[in-house]
Order: structure tokens, then sequence, then C-alpha cells
């Protein structure tokens, strides 16, 4: 166990962490994540009846006219405001990328964050002393991947000390994402086979993995329901650009522009939106990763104290010894 004289800390009863008071439940959460859709559901259901009716406004149907200022003083002269056809592509297609990254963390980022908590339980190599500091309200303090949608999930960090087994001259600083509340002492981690920044405790990797697979099954309606969006979205940008060729061509000029209509259509709904959930899921996925495994500060014995050290000269040193530890 760590010597390292630890002062101002809280001793907690170890409990496990109560459930998010903003959104209950995660079965309570695909009900409340419905609901929300539903005024978003309607508002594009009334841009889908404003696009049907456009053809059909008088402004679009002055047979004959040809001259720009013509129509331009029908237009006022007749006091109507819409909104654009070009507005609402814009619309459905940003609204399909936000889908889509859904649909993407759900098929993606969810899955393999799962096997890599089960890895652990696995592979893990277990080791003892681990001391956790758990303070509330740190989200952000020691986690890079902290931000307000943990605050609102009910997520909590903490900090994990930890001396390497293979070599107890070696401490290691991180932050960890936990399932209990409480200050530990003595914990039980489990630690990956060449990835001595990886030390998990133990009961948290336990609870994190029995909460996913309970979420497993609930994660596929989230992941068909971001689809169904996702296609409906599409669909309904598809629909209102082929209304605008249902407006004579020399009106529509004035009012919408089909070159970037159909930009919009080809870029944004079938090529940017795709890649861009796609790659922001991956992306995120690399830096989760990489926090859990690699991510963490080395600190080398000197006399009664730990001083601050580097990867490098911990790596150096390993080698020396031919130790299987050497891998960060």
């Amino acid at each position: 166990a760590s010597t390292i004289t630890r002062k101002n800390t809280q001793r907690k009863q170890n409990t496990v962490m109560a459930k998010s008071p903003f959104l209950g439940d995660f079965d309570g959460q695909i009900v409340r994540f419905w609901v929300l859709t539903i005024p978003l559901f309607i508002l594009y259901l009334w841009f889908l009846y404003l696009a049907w009716k456009r053809p059909e406004k008088e402004i679009f149907n002055i047979n004959g006219v040809d001259d720009d200022e013509t129509i331009k003083a029908a237009y006022r002269q007749s006091g109507e405001r819409w909104i654009p056809l070009l507005r609402m592509i814009q619309a459905f297609v940003i609204t399909e990328g936000i889908w889509l990254t859904l649909l993407s963390y759900f098929w993606i980022f969810f899955p393999r964050r799962r096997n890599l908590m089960k890895s652990y339980l696995t592979d893990g190599e277990q080791i003892e002393g681990g001391y956790i500091a758990y303070e509330p309200n740190t989200c952000g303090n020691f986690a890079d991947n902290c931000g307000i949608g943990e605050m609102v999930t009910g997520k909590a960090y903490a900090e994990l000390e930890y001396t390497l087994p293979n070599d107890p001259s070696w401490m290691v600083k991180k932050g960890i994402r936990v399932q209990k509340e409480g200050t530990r002492t003595d914990a039980t981690l489990l630690m990956l086979p060449h990835k001595p920044l990886s030390a998990q405790p133990m009961d948290d990797v336990e609870l994190d993995v029995s909460r996913s697979d309970k979420r497993a099954p609930s994660t596929k309606w989230f992941a068909l329901f971001s689809l169904l969006w996702a296609l409906f979205c599409f669909g309904s940008a598809w629909y209102v650009y082929r209304q605008m060729k249902y407006i004579d061509e020399n009106i529509v000029e004035d009012f919408e522009n089909m070159n970037h209509a159909w930009k919009w259509i080809l870029w944004g709904a079938c090529v940017g939106a795709p890649l861009a959930a796609f790659a922001s899921i991956i992306l995120r996925w690399g830096f989760f990763r990489n926090w859990i495994l690699n991510r963490g500060k080395v600190l080398q014995r000197d006399g009664d104290s730990y001083r601050k050290s580097s990867k490098k000269n911990y790596r150096n040193q390993q080698s020396a010894v031919g130790s299987d530890y050497e891998m960060m």
C-alpha cells in the first residue's frame, strides 16, 4: 500500500451511486427520450405540410410572368411570409447528423466500452492497496472526458493512487469513473496485462459490467429509434427538394436556390452527416480508451515520499531490468 501521508480526506460509507435525479433509471430514460422528441416530430411534420402546400400558393402560379420585379412586387403585395424550403432542408440535414451520431454511439461506442470493461474481469491482474479519493462534484477535475453530459447523468469521478506490484518504488495517480461513493483505502484493483496505467477498482468494474449487461437490450431500441429518425430526416429533406421542382423555375430563383439545396442533399445528407457522425464517435472512443488505459501521472519514490517523474523514465528503468511492465 502507498506510504504517502494523505490529509483532509473524508471516510464515507461505500454505497452504490444513486440514480440520476434528472433522468432516473435507464428504462425511464428510454420513455423520456421518446417523449422529448414528439415536439420536434410535430414541427417537422408542419414543415412537410408547408412544403406540400407551397406550389399551390398564388405567387407561384403567375402564368407567363418572367420579370423579376413584377414577381417581387406581387410577393410584397400578397403580404405573405414563409419559411424558405432551403432552410427546411438544412434543418432536416443537421438533425439527421445528430441522430446518426446517436446511432453510431449505440452501435460503436457502447459495445466497445462494454467489452473493454469485461476484459478487466477476464484478463485483469488483481492488485491490492489502491487508494480512491472521492469528492462530490469533482467532474472535470480528474477526467479529461467529463463534461455536462456526465453531470446530468449522475456519473462521478475520483482520483486513484496505487503502487505497481512489480516495483513499489513507482506510483500511479489517475482519474477514474466510480460507481460507488466514498473515499476508499486498500481497495482491490484490476490491471490489464502490459498496461500499468490501466488499473480500475474491481468493485466498480463489476458494477459497471452488470449495469451495461442490463442496459444492452435497451440500447438496441435507442439505436433503432435513432435510425428511424435519421431516415425520416433524410426522406423529408429529399421530399422538400422535390417540391422545389413544382414551382415555376423563374419564380424559384427569386425565393429558393436549388443548386444550394442539391449540395445540402448530396454533400450534407448523403456524405457529410454520416461521415461526421461516424468520425466523431470513433474519436470519442479513441479518447476514452486512451484515458482508461494510458492516462495518469507517474511518481517515483524519493525517501519517504514520492516525487513526480515521467513515463519515459519509467520505461527506461523497466526496460533496463527486462520487466513486462515497461509498455505504456
